[in-house]
C-alpha cells in the first residue's frame, strides 16, 4: 500500500505458496514492523506450524491443541464438532451454541464476555457485552441499521456493487475504502480525511487496534477477537472457523473437504461469502 503520491510505502508484503495455492511465507508489513511469517500443513488443510507455533489435529480435523513459546492450549468440541473450550493455562474460555449450531455465549473464567441471539433466519439480531447491547436490522444479508441501546448510538449504512461503502453514525457520515478481498483499510470522513487506517496479517488479525469493527472482509470483528461471517465465526489468530461448513466440500478438490479450514489456506486469493 502506497500513500496517494507514492512517495513512500506504507505496507509491503512478499508471498510464496506450494503446488496447492496455499500461503507457505508472508515477509513484510508497515515501516518498521518486519513480519516474517512461515506456514506448513498437513494433507488435509490443517495447518501445523506457524513459525515456532506448532498445532495437532484428530482425524475429524478439530484441532486439539496449540503450543508456541508462551505455553499450551488445549481445545475440546462437542459430538457436531462445535468448540466448546480452550484452556491455555492461565484462562478457560468456554463456548455454547443452539440448537442451530450458533454461537450463543463466550465465557472468559466463567463471566460471560459476549452474548448473541438470532432470528428465525439465523441472522444476528442482537448483540451484548459488558458495555454495550446492539440491535441489528437487515436487508436480505446485510445490515442496514444498528443501534446501541446503551448509548444511543445509531449507524445507518450504505451498500454499492463492491459492498459497504458508508455509514451516518448520528449525523456524521464516513466512507469505506476496501482492497480487493472487500477488507477495510481506510476510513474517510466527508472531505476525504483520514480517520482510521487498519492493517492485517494474511489470515485477517489486525496489526493495530481500530474503533471500526466491519475491517477483515467487512465481517464485524466482536471483543472476542472473533469476526462473524453470518452462519460462522472466525478466529483469525489460528486461520480456522470454530465450527464445522454446513457445506461438506467436494471430492474434486480435496482441500475443500476440511470444514474448518479458511478459504483453502489462500487468504490473499479466496474470501468466505
Amino acid at each position: 500500500m502506497k500513500n496517494e503520491d507514492s512517495s513512500s510505502i506504507k505496507e509491503e508484503w512478499n508471498y510464496t505458496y506450494d503446488p496447492l495455492d496455499r500461503l507457505l511465507t508472508a515477509v513484510g508489513g508497515p515501516p518498521g514492523e518486519n513480519y516474517s511469517l512461515s506456514y506448513l500443513y498437513d494433507s488435509t488443510g490443517n495447518r501445523t506450524q506457524l513459525n515456532s507455533t506448532t498445532y495437532t489435529y484428530n482425524e475429524m480435523n478439530e484441532l486439539l491443541s496449540l503450543s508456541d513459546p508462551n505455553g499450551n492450549s488445549t481445545f475440546t468440541y462437542d459430538i457436531y464438532g462445535n468448540l466448546l473450550t480452550k484452556d491455555d493455562g492461565q484462562n478457560l474460555w468456554e463456548y455454547s451454541y443452539d440448537y442451530g449450531d450458533k454461537l450463543q455465549s463466550v465465557k472468559k473464567d466463567d463471566e460471560v464476555i459476549e452474548e448473541y441471539f438470532y432470528d428465525g433466519d439465523g441472522k444476528r439480531i442482537k448483540k451484548i457485552d459488558a458495555e454495550s447491547e446492539r440491535v441489528y436490522i437487515y436487508s436480505g444479508l446485510t445490515v442496514l441499521y444498528e443501534m446501541n441501546t446503551t448509548t444511543d448510538m445509531e449507524a445507518v449504512y450504505f451498500y454499492g456493487p463492491t459492498g459497504r461503502i458508508a455509514k451516518r453514525v448520528n449525523d456524521v457520515i464516513e466512507y469505506y475504502n476496501t482492497d480487493h478481498l472487500g477488507s477495510t483499510r481506510l476510513v474517510t470522513s466527508e472531505n476525504g480525511v483520514t480517520t482510521e487506517e487498519i492493517m492485517y496479517k494474511p489470515f485477517g488479525e489486525q496489526l493495530n487496534e481500530t474503533e471500526e469493527r466491519y475491517t477483515y472482509n467487512q465481517k464485524e470483528l466482536d471483543e472476542t477477537g472473533f469476526y462473524y461471517y453470518g452462519a460462522r465465526y472466525y478466529d483469525p489468530v489460528i486461520g480456522r472457523f470454530l465450527t464445522r461448513d454446513p457445506l461438506t466440500g467436494e471430492k474434486e478438490s480435496p482441500q475443500s473437504l476440511n470444514r474448518y479450514a479458511y478459504c483453502l489456506n489462500n487468504p490473499l486469493t479466496y474470501i468466505d461469502p
